[in-house]
């Protein structure tokens, strides 16, 4: 981290990463972090009155999966309390609970304005603020309990999780996208890697995603009352300046980046090549990307996952089996084991789904407390504080 950049063109600084160096032992602190994602959003359904319409549409996009993820819906705090039950059994050899790093979507669509403006303009509503058919209670205070309870921390994912402008061109016409409209339920027939956001050229999309980003954490800091330290993108799309405003808005952590959707071309391999010569990495060449490593030009460091733990309700134990031996793998590969679980998980329109993955989450957990010898259940901000040690 001490090293002279002054000699590297300013041109190049924001795709420059700095290794980790030295290396930390990981296989020896045996890191376990839980990211989630998609907290606050009222997605995809809102009851099961509406499931069946919606599943049609789904399948054309979503095949063999559509099945369980049109049920998935805001969680209440129930969901919640049922999933901080779960998780308060278990600690590490420090005596600490493993603590979902919740990625929160900070607004949803205000479907009544939308259609009072004709559909021209783009409405939201802040959470804990949600359309009427949406409405769980308040999931927030229920959030912050297992906060105190230091199983929870919240964690930043959008402003909203898919491009306004896009969705609301969509709705000009699509008749599915009319049709779940009228239901008080976002669906698109757009894949989110099209969006304008992913154009270096779109100068207004930049713009707009500035102003999104600021008003998210905005809103984000006034719910929790801290600001974000860590963020995630919706669907891991987002475009390199992004980067850039989150670390100008105080985050600290970009999330997920060996899985970021970009776009390269035959300079950037050249790039790359000069870099690692010089003994740096290219923030585009994402399989080089280690938790760690830091992008100096921008202030932010990245943590990758490597870890899955979805089961969405198969009973089939080979679910847990197939996440431990993720978890060994990530520390044999001398690297914190970073695991996303989505809310779909623990916050579904099926109820006997969600009984089935909270025990794959106890025995996960059960499993890895009695026969890992000193698993550290870690977050985003521990793990940073030993890089920059």
């Amino acid at each position: 981290m001490g090293r002279n950049l002054g000699n590297i063109p300013v041109s190049w600084k924001e795709k420059l990463v700095i290794p980790l160096f030295p290396q930390i032992k990981w296989s020896k602190v045996k890191p376990v972090l839980f990211h989630s994602d998609d907290w606050g959003w009222c997605g995809f359904c809102p009851d099961l009155e509406f499931a069946d319409k919606l599943l049609k549409p789904f399948c054309k996009r979503y095949g063999a999966k559509a099945d369980f993820l049109v049920k998935g819906t805001l969680e209440t705090s129930d969901n919640l309390e049922r999933l901080f039950a779960v998780l308060e059994k278990y600690e590490d050899h420090r005596g600490k609970p493993p603590i979902f790093q919740a990625a929160y979507i900070l607004g949803n669509p205000d479907y009544k304005k939308i259609k009072e403006s004709g559909f021209q303009k783009y409405y939201d509503l802040p959470i804990p603020e949600v359309p009427k058919r949406w409405q769980r209670g308040d999931f927030i205070s229920k959030a912050f309990e297992g906060i105190k309870k230091g199983v929870w921390f919240p964690t930043f994912h959008g402003f909203s999780h898919f491009d306004p402008e896009n969705w609301m061109e969509d709705l000009q016409d699509d008749p599915n996208v009319q049709m779940a409209f009228g239901e008080s339920c976002y669906l698109s027939k757009n894949d989110p890697i099209t969006s304008c956001l992913y154009s270096p050229s779109d100068k207004e999309a930049i713009k707009r995603q500035k102003e999104e980003i600021k008003i998210g954490v905005e809103r984000f800091q006034r719910v929790f009352g801290f600001k974000p330290f860590s963020a995630v993108a919706p669907f891991y799309v987002w475009h390199p300046k992004v980067e850039e405003m989150l670390a100008k808005a105080g985050i600290k952590v970009i999330q997920g980046k060996n899985l970021q959707q970009i776009r390269t071309n035959f300079w950037h391999r050249v790039e790359g090549k000069i870099f690692n010569l010089i003994g740096y990495k290219h923030s585009y060449k994402l399989w080089q990307i280690r938790s760690g490593d830091r992008n100096p030009g921008y202030g932010i460091h990245y943590i990758t996952r490597n870890v899955y733990f979805e089961p969405w309700g198969c009973k089939d134990d080979a679910v847990v089996l197939k996440t431990l031996q993720q978890i060994r793998q990530a520390w044999e590969n001398n690297e914190p084991a970073v695991v996303i679980t989505h809310r779909i998980n623990y916050a579904c329109l099926d109820r006997e789904a969600v009984e089935v993955n909270l025990k794959h989450l106890d025995r996960l957990l059960y499993t890895l407390v009695t026969q890992e010898e000193k698993v550290t259940f870690m977050t985003d901000e521990e793990i940073i504080r030993l890089c920059e040690r």
